[in-house]
């Protein structure tokens, strides 16, 4: 299910916003999510080497790269 990211996202550098507040973040197979995917990878993979990413939480217990989207209207469609 596509959801609405509820926060810009930047990834640094080069500092250009990748999502925009109220965009569609696309599916799980989707390049961005699948670009957003492999940094949390990259992260995961080299410990204190972290990318810097805006707009992204990183969960304390997991390394989970976090975004907050909006959720959909009871009865919205969702793409």
């Amino acid at each position: 299910m596509a959801r609405s990211a509820a926060a810009v996202i930047t990834v640094t550098p080069p500092g250009i916003p990748v999502l925009m507040p109220g965009e569609h973040a696309g599916g799980p197979g989707g390049p961005l999510l699948r670009y957003l995917s492999a940094l949390e990878e990259r992260d995961r993979r080299f410990p204190g080497f972290g990318s810097e990413t805006h707009g992204v939480r990183v969960a304390p217990d997991m390394g989970d790269h976090l975004i907050e989207c909006l959720r959909p209207a009871p009865g919205e469609k969702t793409a």
